[in-house]
């Protein structure tokens, strides 16, 4: 692997432990980081960065962000 492959891969392993950490307090996080990125797959640029700029104001809260997101909660949440 080259360089820039090597720190991507870091890059995503680091973001992946942060989202298992995270995960264990709220479950929840695992269904927002679904929804993001079928959200982001879906989506021009400019509705990214206008998504990105409403998560922001409620960041930590999960069930705005839910909202915002359109998801419904499993009952485990």
């Amino acid at each position: 692997m080259n360089k820039q492959n090597t720190e991507r891969t870091a890059e995503v392993s680091q973001i992946a432990s942060l989202i298992r950490a995270k995960a264990q307090k709220h479950p929840e996080v695992i269904d927002i980081v679904v929804a993001l990125i079928d959200k982001v797959s879906q989506s021009s640029k400019p509705e990214i960065e206008a998504l990105g700029k409403q998560l922001e104001q409620h960041k930590g809260d999960y069930p705005a962000i839910m909202k915002l997101l359109n998801i419904q909660p499993s009952p485990q949440h």
